[in-house]
């Protein structure tokens, strides 16, 4: 067939990947080859993205940006342009830029022109993205449930906590209590609800010196940023197992009998890359189970079947999932999800009781008591807990749960092994792991691309659990300290506070020949 008789196309996709303070949304209403994408970001940030030219045509193309109209808010940090094959794509790293910026929406257009499309036969020849940045104002102190205050006490028995609640309701005008049992440490925490409009940092002042931990149902979100949907064609550009050398150790070892934990949003268990592996659900949300974005592209990371996955190979496919939903999406295609340490403790209970070997947290929020409490349990009954070190920037806080003493933090890195631009850097990160343009499954048999330490920290998990299948005797302490010491040393010699010890190495890490 010759190529006049084709319908052919060239077609411009647009990919922006955030931290999770900064989520992009797309629009694909596609009238007069128009997309739109709405972002926040803090004031006085550098937030780095991608325009991704896809060149569908049969024929290789010239694809530019139009510097002269570009958006004064808007960076391009390469080349404008570039010569893209058949079929293939060329990525245009781009930053937007709120320095100085007041507070509110920016908008300002990108365009992209494929200067040789018509000339081929192509039928379109420029998109036009329309970018709406809006600028944060300054933020009050960590974000938490209003009118709700977490109150833990110890466990003697369900009648006497039941007893305890009321009596602390009555004395300090509390309204029903939510009672969860956290056996792992012997406490329970009840979720007092509190008349609208009250003070909840005077109301745990007022019943601190009565209980074991008195304090708000902070928030937490995952630390990813935003994802485009794909199609099975990007497995070709998996990277992540590779750059680790997690694709040396197949064949020798895959997770065989380790259960790890993955607390966060729902996982789609019935996906073909997954079938089998899941071993327990539990949903600390009260929504129920539900197939989401974050949680599935994490599990793949760590499990995936290639067989089943378009390509996506786990780093550890024969190993126990625990899929504990303790996020909820906004919407079921959301990436980011939102948490608190309501349901995130009842997650962390579940996966102690349920014997997890590892616990996966791609997901940050402020220092407090209780998580810390569980988590210190946790390592001292000899659980590796791997936290994503966060996506706030080289000056941002270090994040709370990676920042903690005994857990693994991870940053991110790209294919050429650069820190993700957005890592959050400090003495406290371990390792370094894949997690800038990571391939994943995702629900309903789709493939998804998004940026993040959220998924390096999943790399990490992976390659614990094949650490744990041969020396399943070693501590929190002894794995870490052999991820760190069999690390390949990235950024200035030795330990620093962008890579920490440097980027994995499953193969080093379980002594592989290959």
């Amino acid at each position: 067939m010759s190529s006049r008789k084709l319908k052919v196309s060239c077609a411009l996709l647009a990919t922006l990947w955030f931290a999770v303070w900064a989520p992009a949304q797309s629009s694909s209403a596609a009238k007069n080859s128009e997309f739109e994408w709405r972002f926040s970001i803090r004031p006085d940030q550098v937030v780095s993205s991608g325009i991704t030219a896809e060149n569908s045509c049969r024929s290789a193309n010239r694809f530019e940006i139009d510097l002269e109209h570009l958006p004064a808010f808007v960076r391009v940090r390469g080349e404008p342009g570039a010569v893209v094959a058949a079929n293939d794509r060329h990525n245009f790293p781009v930053q937007f830029d709120s320095t100085g910026l007041a507070a509110g929406t920016h908008q300002g257009a990108v365009v992209i022109k494929c200067v040789t499309c018509r000339k081929n036969g192509c039928s379109q020849d420029r998109e036009v993205l329309q970018i709406y940045m809006t600028v944060e104002g300054e933020r009050a102190g960590p974000a938490y449930v209003r009118n709700r205050v977490l109150v833990v006490i110890p466990f003697d028995s369900d009648e006497g906590v039941e007893a305890a609640s009321k009596k602390l309701a009555a004395k300090h005008g509390l309204l029903a209590g939510e009672i969860h049992r956290l056996d792992s440490i012997h406490a329970a925490l009840i979720a007092f609800a509190l008349p609208q409009g009250s003070d909840v940092a005077a109301k745990v002042a007022e019943l601190l010196p009565e209980v074991m931990i008195a304090e708000p149902d902070y928030l937490f979100t995952t630390n990813d940023g935003a994802s485009a949907q794909e199609n099975s064609a990007l497995a070709r550009v998996e990277y992540g197992p590779k750059l680790i050398h997690a694709d040396r150790v197949r064949g020798l070892l895959s997770g065989k009998g380790v259960r790890v934990a993955i607390v966060d949003s729902g996982i789609d268990v019935n996906h073909p890359a997954l079938k089998g592996k899941v071993a327990e659900q539990f949903d600390a949300t009260g929504k129920g189970l539900t197939a989401d974005v974050h949680g599935t592209m994490l599990a793949g990371i760590i499990a995936a079947d290639p067989g089943n996955s378009g390509g996506v190979h786990g780093i550890a496919p024969a190993a126990e999932i625990l899929a504990i939903k303790a996020c909820q999406p906004e919407t079921a295609q959301t990436i980011q999800a939102l948490c608190s340490v309501l349901t995130l403790a009842q997650g962390l209970d579940f996966a102690m009781q349920k014997k997890a070997r590892v616990i996966n947290f791609s997901l940050g929020g402020p220092g407090e008591k209780l998580l810390q409490r569980l988590l210190d349990e946790a390592l001292n009954q000899g659980i590796v807990v791997v936290a994503a070190a966060g996506n706030d920037g080289p000056h941002g806080r270090p994040g709370f749960l990676a920042a903690l003493p005994r857990v693994i933090a991870v940053t991110a890195v790209d294919a050429a092994e650069h820190l993700y631009l957005l890592a959050t850097q400090g003495d406290f990160i371990a390792v370094a792991a894949p997690g800038v343009e990571v391939v994943s499954i995702a629900p309903g048999g789709s493939l998804r691309v998004s940026s993040g330490t959220s998924f390096a920290a999943a790399f990490v998990s992976g390659t614990a659990v094949l650490i744990l299948e041969q020396k399943p005797e070693l501590s929190p302490t002894e794995l870490r300290s052999l991820l760190e010491r069999t690390a390949k040393d990235l950024g200035p010699p030795g330990k620093d506070p962008q890579f920490g010890s440097g980027l994995v190495d499953a193969c080093k890490a379980v002594n592989c020949r290959n």
